[in-house]
């Protein structure tokens, strides 16, 4: 081969290493990247969790307070008719 021949094979490979060095350099980054993304997703679906277990025990806690509320009422209801029975009593 000639020495023209070799030095065009020569600067191509150069430009290919070139190439793939960038490529390397490129994945290395996109690898990193992947990484990070990778950490925030985990550290998001944890933070879901905890925030679904909140709503849960908001939800829960909220059913009791009506519950509650129902219950007062009924006692209310039946103090109120208590009270009516004893005034017409008294007053009869």
């Amino acid at each position: 081969m000639s020495t023209e021949r070799l030095d065009v094979i020569d600067a191509r490979l150069e430009r290919l290493t070139a190439v793939v060095e960038r490529t390397a350099n490129n994945v290395e980054a996109i690898s990193e990247e992947v990484k990070s993304i990778s950490s925030e997703t985990k550290s998001l679906s944890s933070e879901m969790k905890a925030l679904t277990q909140q709503v849960r025990l908001m939800t829960t806690g909220l059913t009791e307070i009506r519950l509650t509320a129902e219950r007062q009422e009924q006692n209310i209801t039946r103090l109120v008719g208590i009270v009516e029975t004893l005034i017409q009593q008294k007053g009869g």
